[in-house]
């Protein structure tokens, strides 16, 4: 596939005073495990020695020392596309880029440049390619010091000319009684029907004086079809999912908040089965399918808790990946937990969404982070070092 090149014209940076701050620059510290709330799912600590672990150390991808997320696999391209958090002067735009499935420079990108908002940010993504070329992804902008967006569009686009879009709806919507703030894991069906899991979007505070954090909830699946003016429906009503990926049959696979199981639903809406459980090792998701290969995050920390004023959320900090084989049941591949790892950086990566590139490769999001323990052992917080990058996960020789 010829790609579309979007240039890095940027826009003119804003007056001085009125720069949002940066807020990845500061050091971000998140205690969940150690509030008095009552989590509705608890997670025994890991096996550290269980594996297989694999024997090439996972690779860093991208360097960007802001922020790097959201990855997904466009195998037309083929390519990893992904958001990154733009370093030119001015707002911190989030871009869609799109780098080679081992790595390397971008060989595409769609940034807002000059047509955004001089005093404003942008961000693009997540995003779905369908097998037609339809581009669909999620462009939002929101004002300098401003948590949330101004507006939120799911838009549609081509690759060659990404920011000529044809809205497909705003956010918030209202779907079927459930309001909708944002989404993740987009999925085309086929050129008509796009999927998506659709979110609660929070910003709560963690303790008196903390800057608030953004926190995503799923609330269930939702399909829109587009073959004529798009249409809008919440596919098996209201259900906290957090993850999405569409088996070769069209099969949705999935996991729901709280729980160690991976769903299989087949059709979309009608009655699922339990596909695979990961027990003890803690809540699943973030995952990816590729034939009969199941990718997960696993464990650590991702929690689903009653919080004051919110209700059930999801609060997640990243966990580590697993590849089974589904076929089997067998455990193709582990990463390490943290503070065991002998290669990953101090003292470990947590991770956040799995995507396979290839029958023998997963694409991360890597969270560089440092520890506290309790006196158990216990994970009691997380420090983020800093935002994250992405990496690759060999699992297969």
């Amino acid at each position: 596939m010829t790609l579309g090149f979007v240039g890095s014209v940027r826009k003119q940076p804003a007056p001085l005073l009125k720069r949002r701050l940066d807020l990845f620059r500061a050091t971000i510290v998140i205690a969940l495990a150690g509030c008095s709330h009552t989590a509705a799912f608890e997670e025994d600590p890991p096996d550290r020695s269980a594996g297989p672990h694999g024997a090439v150390p996972p690779v860093q991808l991208t360097f960007n020392p802001l922020q790097d997320i959201s990855p997904g696999f466009f195998p037309s391209v083929p390519g990893i596309v992904y958001t990154y958090e733009s370093s030119a002067p001015g707002p911190r735009d989030r871009c869609l880029g799109i780098i080679p499935p081992m790595g390397g420079t971008r060989i595409w990108q769609a940034c807002a440049g000059t047509g955004g908002s001089l005093d404003s940010l942008d961000a693009y993504g997540p995003a779905a390619l369908s097998p037609g070329g339809r581009l669909a992804y999620v462009a939002s902008a929101s004002s300098e010091l401003k948590r949330g967006p101004d507006r939120s569009v799911l838009v549609l686009a081509t690759l060659a000319a990404p920011l000529d879009t044809t809205r497909i709806h705003t956010f918030p919507i209202n779907v079927d009684g459930v309001k909708v703030d944002g989404i993740t894991d987009p999925h085309w069906l086929d050129d008509q029907h796009l999927v998506y899991v659709a979110q609660r979007v929070d910003f709560p505070r963690y303790c008196n004086g903390c800057d608030r954090d953004t926190v995503r909830t799923g609330l269930g699946i939702v399909m829109v079809d587009l073959s004529g003016p798009p249409v809008m429906s919440l596919v098996g009503g209201p259900r906290f999912v957090t993850s999405l990926a569409i088996a070769d049959d069209g099969a949705f696979i999935y996991t729901m908040a709280g729980d160690s199981r991976v769903f299989r639903e087949s059709p979309p809406g009608g009655a699922a089965s339990v596909v695979y459980d990961f027990g003890s090792e803690g809540m699943a998701r973030g995952i990816d399918v590729r034939g009969t290969l199941l990718a997960a995050i696993v464990g650590l920390k991702g929690s689903f808790i009653d919080w004051p004023g919110l209700g059930l959320t999801v609060f997640d900090s990243g966990g580590i990946v697993q590849v089974v084989d589904l076929a089997t049941n067998a455990t193709v591949f582990r990463s390490y937990p943290p503070t065991t790892a002998p290669w990953i950086m101090p003292d470990s990566n947590l991770f956040r969404r799995a995507v396979f590139v290839s029958d023998d490769a997963l694409v991360v999001e890597g969270l560089p982070i440092t520890l506290s323990t309790r006196p158990t052992g216990e994970i009691d917080s997380v420090m983020l070092l800093r935002p994250g990058d992405l990496w690759r996960v060999q699992f297969r020789p």
